[in-house]
Protein backbone atom coordinates (compact mmCIF):
# COMPACT_ATOMS: atom_id res chain seq x y z
CA UNK A 1 0.00 0.00 0.00
CA UNK A 2 1.39 3.37 -1.01
CA UNK A 3 0.48 6.33 1.13
CA UNK A 4 0.28 9.62 -0.72
CA UNK A 5 0.49 12.87 1.13
CA UNK A 6 -2.03 15.47 0.12
CA UNK A 7 -0.75 19.00 0.15
CA UNK A 8 -3.02 22.00 0.20
CA UNK A 9 -1.79 24.91 -1.88
CA UNK A 10 -2.51 28.40 -0.56
CA UNK A 11 -2.67 31.73 -2.31
CA UNK A 12 -1.21 34.92 -0.88
CA UNK A 13 -4.78 36.12 -0.31
CA UNK A 14 -5.63 32.99 1.72
CA UNK A 15 -2.33 33.32 3.60
CA UNK A 16 -3.29 36.88 4.64
CA UNK A 17 -6.82 35.80 5.56
CA UNK A 18 -5.36 33.16 7.91
CA UNK A 19 -3.28 35.86 9.60
CA UNK A 20 -6.27 38.21 9.88
CA UNK A 21 -8.38 35.39 11.37
CA UNK A 22 -5.69 34.69 13.99
CA UNK A 23 -4.77 31.26 12.58
CA UNK A 24 -1.26 32.62 12.03
CA UNK A 25 0.08 35.08 14.58
CA UNK A 26 2.25 38.08 13.71
CA UNK A 27 5.10 36.47 15.64
CA UNK A 28 5.11 33.24 13.63
CA UNK A 29 8.07 32.97 11.28
CA UNK A 30 6.29 31.52 8.26
CA UNK A 31 6.56 32.45 4.61
CA UNK A 32 4.57 31.34 1.60
CA UNK A 33 6.64 29.75 -1.19
CA UNK A 34 4.87 28.32 -4.24
CA UNK A 35 1.67 27.90 -2.27
CA UNK A 36 3.26 26.11 0.68
CA UNK A 37 3.70 27.58 4.14
CA UNK A 38 7.33 27.13 5.16
CA UNK A 39 8.62 27.57 8.71
CA UNK A 40 11.57 29.91 8.80
CA UNK A 41 14.48 29.16 11.09
CA UNK A 42 15.05 31.48 14.06
CA UNK A 43 17.35 34.42 13.43
CA UNK A 44 20.62 33.78 15.24
CA UNK A 45 22.99 36.47 16.56
CA UNK A 46 25.53 36.02 13.76
CA UNK A 47 22.89 36.19 11.05
CA UNK A 48 21.24 39.25 12.66
CA UNK A 49 24.62 40.97 12.91
CA UNK A 50 25.34 40.34 9.22
CA UNK A 51 21.95 41.72 8.21
CA UNK A 52 22.47 44.78 10.45
CA UNK A 53 25.90 45.38 8.91
CA UNK A 54 24.48 45.13 5.37
CA UNK A 55 21.58 47.45 6.23
CA UNK A 56 23.98 50.03 7.65
CA UNK A 57 26.26 49.82 4.59
CA UNK A 58 23.42 50.01 2.05
CA UNK A 59 21.73 52.96 3.76
CA UNK A 60 25.03 54.86 3.81
CA UNK A 61 25.67 53.97 0.17
CA UNK A 62 22.20 54.50 -1.30
CA UNK A 63 20.36 56.70 1.19
CA UNK A 64 17.02 57.98 -0.07
CA UNK A 65 17.43 56.46 -3.53
CA UNK A 66 15.83 53.25 -2.26
CA UNK A 67 13.49 51.89 0.37
CA UNK A 68 15.44 49.29 2.30
CA UNK A 69 13.14 46.58 3.67
CA UNK A 70 14.91 44.22 6.09
CA UNK A 71 13.20 40.84 6.61
CA UNK A 72 9.84 42.06 5.25
CA UNK A 73 7.55 40.23 2.83
CA UNK A 74 7.65 40.70 -0.94
CA UNK A 75 4.78 39.37 -3.04
CA UNK A 76 6.29 37.60 -6.04
CA UNK A 77 3.05 36.20 -7.46
CA UNK A 78 -0.30 34.89 -6.19
CA UNK A 79 1.36 31.90 -4.44
CA UNK A 80 4.68 33.26 -3.11
CA UNK A 81 5.39 35.81 -0.41
CA UNK A 82 8.91 35.21 0.92
CA UNK A 83 10.73 37.35 3.47
CA UNK A 84 14.27 37.91 2.19
CA UNK A 85 16.87 39.32 4.56
CA UNK A 86 16.97 42.57 2.60
CA UNK A 87 14.91 43.94 -0.27
CA UNK A 88 16.04 47.10 -2.05
CA UNK A 89 12.87 48.68 -3.38
CA UNK A 90 11.84 51.59 -5.56
CA UNK A 91 10.94 54.59 -3.40
CA UNK A 92 7.22 55.09 -2.86
CA UNK A 93 5.49 57.82 -0.83
CA UNK A 94 3.63 55.25 1.32
CA UNK A 95 6.81 53.22 2.02
CA UNK A 96 4.78 50.10 1.08
CA UNK A 97 2.28 50.59 3.87
CA UNK A 98 -0.67 50.04 1.51
CA UNK A 99 0.63 46.89 -0.19
CA UNK A 100 3.61 44.58 -0.13
CA UNK A 101 6.23 45.15 -2.83
CA UNK A 102 5.59 43.45 -6.18
CA UNK A 103 8.29 42.23 -8.58
CA UNK A 104 8.28 45.53 -10.48
CA UNK A 105 9.11 47.36 -7.22
CA UNK A 106 12.23 45.27 -6.48
CA UNK A 107 15.75 46.38 -7.37
CA UNK A 108 17.53 43.66 -5.41
CA UNK A 109 16.80 40.79 -3.00
CA UNK A 110 19.44 39.57 -0.58
CA UNK A 111 19.06 36.30 1.32
CA UNK A 112 21.64 34.76 3.62
CA UNK A 113 22.68 31.16 3.08
CA UNK A 114 22.16 30.54 6.77
CA UNK A 115 18.43 30.64 6.13
CA UNK A 116 17.07 27.18 5.41
CA UNK A 117 14.67 28.64 2.85
CA UNK A 118 17.15 30.78 0.90
CA UNK A 119 17.59 28.22 -1.89
CA UNK A 120 13.82 27.86 -2.20
CA UNK A 121 13.48 31.65 -2.28
CA UNK A 122 16.09 31.86 -5.03
CA UNK A 123 14.44 29.11 -7.04
CA UNK A 124 10.95 30.60 -6.57
CA UNK A 125 12.05 34.07 -7.63
CA UNK A 126 14.06 32.73 -10.57
CA UNK A 127 11.08 30.66 -11.77
CA UNK A 128 8.78 33.65 -11.52
CA UNK A 129 11.19 35.83 -13.48
CA UNK A 130 11.57 33.24 -16.22
CA UNK A 131 7.78 32.91 -16.55
CA UNK A 132 7.29 36.66 -16.85
CA UNK A 133 10.37 37.38 -18.95
CA UNK A 134 11.57 39.91 -16.37
CA UNK A 135 15.09 40.29 -15.09
CA UNK A 136 16.22 41.20 -11.61
CA UNK A 137 19.01 40.51 -9.16
CA UNK A 138 18.91 37.98 -6.35
CA UNK A 139 21.98 37.73 -4.15
CA UNK A 140 22.79 34.94 -1.69
CA UNK A 141 25.55 35.67 0.76
CA UNK A 142 27.62 33.55 3.05
CA UNK A 143 29.99 35.81 4.90
CA UNK A 144 31.60 36.02 8.25
CA UNK A 145 30.76 39.39 9.71
CA UNK A 146 33.46 40.45 12.11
Amino acid sequence: MVLQLVRHQFTVKQFHQMAEAGILSENERVELIRGEMIDMSPIGRRHAGCVNRLVNFLIQLLGKQIVLAPQNPVELDETSEPQPDIALLKPRPDFYRNSHPQPEDIFLLIAGLTQNISQTLFSSFSSFLSLTGRSANVVHYSVTCA
